[in-house]
């Protein structure tokens, strides 16, 4: 359209609509960042996002709100019956809807399309469910700040952030979605209306009773969570593990900020001083480096072959965080102790595609870093066009960089298996790739000469020695009803041992079948950690079918300070404190059962 007919049609308030409204792929979200195979949840709210889906000049409807607005209608269709419902409209727009499921949708596969004066949509397929358990974030991304208010006895709530975090003992109200169905009309104003008998609510490994889990009163298509924090026993941090578990369903996976009482910003694990989190909430941008080497081993079985592969590389970044990537979870660095001596569970329903996700930007140090270490030991990272450096030592498959966030390391996980097993098919042990001697323990130096941002800087790390998987080879089917004890040599005491199980497969009321990842730390001196039979409950069963399967990983890693540095910026000033980190360890294919 001509720059003059945009300004004709806001000079005249004219709401017209250009072309047949389109749905985007995958666009159709909940208000809780689930996955999109998880689908809509009756009676919850939702959003749509495309093009000419409505007026220009997006329009809010009051309350109770209508099933119409400026001719604009989402139709949902129960594949099976073919019943026809119109969801409860509160905003539409030329790019975007929001609206409510009614709770008298039919649950099961649907379709939805959008009808305005200009045309109808594509039908676009969705389940349908009684329940799509989620807890909306701040950066409406999963795995991100969860979306919460802490409550104060006579005076106003106050939004949780890192510079204002929870402490022990408060009580939070944390907005959420998708418990189910109302017995009231979900256009009208929302009242209280428990809908969750026996929620509970984990924070940092540890389940917590819920006070209360329903309708949240004011927020019509919204759901509440209200829980009264321990004043001890919580894990404190920036980036505290949370989820909500309703008998066998999982929500999305969120965090939360917890300090202690006399803390007023949060403590980010050495992933950001305090100083850098205070800039970040006041609008300015820091600059945190990042890099990690990995030295692992897979076992892996793919078409009844038992695979074996290593991975030895190193990579990272010189990263630029604002508020919304520190609040999209994307400041986990190597060595940021998040649950140590506890476990953690999140669901992962489909691929990594059925996510929204944010990317935190790489600053120029320059076109190759180098490591130095014993031995005589030297390789290179090499510039990439996202301006993430990465360097293989010797690896079989291609390096996988940027793992920050829990899902995201599940998510690559996922691809250098399979990959790894597509590309080694057929291949014995014994003729796999020569790779790099293991790296020998010691002080290793990272240095560049200087880039457009970064100017030249060095770096040491302390590689501590690796720990050995004593009872790998007995770990073969995972029982789900009984505890799971994972032992190794005791290593350094300032390290930390990180066991993560994920299972790929079906469970009860999804659509389709989903993944569950748990990860429980302990220090490395420690020799082993127990996982819990209530953990493995909610994995699913692997085995037995081609789009199931079960892997169970024991790396060990270093913390800080040890690897913890400062660069200098072209211009003046430098960055804040980051972190060289170290990964050991190895994974290997499981069943659970």
């Amino acid at each position: 359209m001509s720059r003059t007919a945009w300004a004709w049609c806001a000079l005249i308030g004219v709401s017209t609509l250009f072309g047949q409204p389109v749905i985007g792929k995958k666009s159709i979200r909940p208000a809780a960042p689930t996955a999109s195979a998880a689908g809509l949840a009756r009676g919850s709210a939702f959003r749509i996002v495309g093009d000419n889906l409505g007026p220009l000049d997006a329009v809010k409807a009051e309350l109770p709100y209508p099933a119409e607005i400026d001719g604009v209608k989402v139709i949902l269709k129960n594949k099976a019956s073919g019943t026809e419902v119109q969801a409860f409209l509160s905003q539409v727009g030329a790019f975007e809807i929001h609206g409510i499921v009614p709770s008298a949708t039919e649950a099961g596969a649907s379709t939805v399309r959008v009808q305005t004066s200009a045309g109808t949509s594509a039908e676009i397929e969705v389940n349908v469910a009684d329940q799509v358990l989620g807890i909306v974030t701040t950066t409406s991304l999963n795995g991100a700040l969860a979306a919460t208010d802490i409550l104060r006895p006579d005076t106003a709530p106050q939004r949780l952030r890192m510079t204002a975090p929870a402490h022990p003992g408060a009580t939070l109200s944390i907005l959420a979605s998708g418990f189910g169905p109302i017995n009231t009309s979900d256009g009208d104003p929302a009242v209280e209306q428990p809908l969750l008998e026996g929620a509970e609510l984990i924070v940092g490994g540890v389940a917590l009773p819920v006070r209360y889990a329903g309708r949240y009163p004011g927020k019509t298509g919204y759901d509440q969570i209200l829980v009264d924090l321990p004043e001890e026993g919580l894990k404190l941090g920036c980036y505290v593990p949370v989820s909500l578990r309703a008998g066998d369903q999982l929500s999305n996976a969120a965090f939360l900020s917890i300090a202690a009482a006399d803390q007023s910003i949060c403590d980010a694990g050495g992933a950001l001083t305090p100083e850098a989190i205070q800039a970040i909430d006041e609008g300015r941008q820091v600059v945190v480096p990042g890099f990690e080497i990995t030295d692992s081993a897979t076992e892996f079985d793919f078409g009844g072959e038992s695979i074996e592969f290593h991975t030895r590389a190193a990579s990272g970044a010189f990263y630029a965080y604002s508020s919304y990537e520190l609040e999209s979870g994307l400041a986990f660095l190597n060595g940021t102790v998040q649950n140590l001596n506890g476990c953690s569970v999140v669901t992962l329903e489909g691929t990594s595609d059925d996510y929204e996700t944010a990317e935190a930007s790489g600053l120029d140090a320059g076109e190759i870093l180098k490591f130095d270490g014993q031995g005589g030991a030297q390789f290179q990272l090499e510039r990439q066009p996202t301006i993430i450096y990465t360097g293989d030592l010797g690896s079989s498959i291609p390096v996988l960089p940027g793992m920050f966030s829990l899902e995201a390391k599940a998510q690559n996980m996922i691809r250098q298996a399979k990959s790894a097993a597509v590309k080694q098919a057929g291949q014995r042990r014994g003729n796999f790739p020569v790779v790099a001697p293991e790296l020998t323990p010691g002080t290793y130096t990272l240095s560049g000469t200087g880039g457009v941002a970064i100017d030249a800087f060095t770096a040491t790390i302390d590689l501590g020695a690796p720990i050995t998987w004593t009872n790998k080879a007995s770990i073969n089917d995972i029982d789900r009803g009984n505890p799971l004890q994972v032992s190794w040599t005791p290593g350094p005491a300032a390290d930390v041992v990180t066991v993560t199980g994920l299972a790929i497969g079906p469970v009860p009321g999804a659509p389709k079948a989903l993944g569950r990842l748990f990860t429980c730390q302990a220090p490395a001196n420690a020799g082993g950690l127990t996982v819990g039979a209530d953990i493995l409950q909610l994995m699913p069963v692997t085995g037995g079918t081609e789009d199931s399967m079960g892997l169970l990983s024991v790396l060990q890693s270093n913390t800080p300070p040890n690897g913890r540095f400062k660069a200098p910026l072209v211009g003046g000033g430098e960055t804040e404190y980051g972190q060289i980190g170290y990964t050991y360890g190895g994974q290997k294919s499981v069943n659970f059962q």
